[in-house]
């Protein structure tokens, strides 16, 4: 007795390397596909893009983690495949979320390990400086402004 195989199998279905062929294809038009939605509706300035700009790093470290681990507890649940998928990318970026908020506030020599830069200094306010060049009226605005954007303060460079 013939047996029927599907797609890419032994007897009525493409062969093996068309069928590989296709998939390939179609995986990357997937990936083009994706690429093109995204330049088109999330090439704006966003807040949302750039604080996952900024973690992109954890995230990456963290999900492959965290996808090995939710494989391992929901492939043997008694679930439909694309429930196990739902449910497996859904486990993946909630951890991976949480990892990346975590690491936030990490030590700055801990956060290098995450994929992290050091905390940085915090820039003056535009209020800060108008205050610095109503305090200094020996200096001109310009070098005021300039003198709060720097390292200087603007007694030194009231000095020069």
């Amino acid at each position: 007795m013939d047996e029927v195989h599907g797609i890419g199998g032994a007897h009525g279905g493409l062969n093996e390397v068309l069928y590989k062929a296709l998939s390939f294809s179609l995986a990357w038009c997937v990936i083009l596909a994706a690429v093109g939605f995204a330049a088109l509706y999330a090439n704006r300035p966003s807040k949302a893009l750039s604080w996952l700009n900024a973690k992109i790093f954890p995230l990456y470290i963290a999900h492959q983690t965290f996808v090995v681990m939710a494989l391992y507890y929901v492939l043997p649940l008694d679930l439909p495949l694309m429930g196990k998928l739902a449910l497996v990318v859904a486990i993946t970026t909630f951890w991976s979320l949480v990892f990346a908020i975590a690491a936030e506030s990490l030590p700055a020599s801990l956060r290098t390990l995450v994929g992290l830069p050091g905390k940085k200094k915090a820039q003056p306010t535009t209020a800060t400086r108008r205050l610095v060049v109503a305090q200094t009226p020996e200096l001109d605005p310009w070098q005021a402004l300039e003198a709060s954007a720097t390292e200087k303060g603007p007694a030194a460079m009231a000095e020069n």
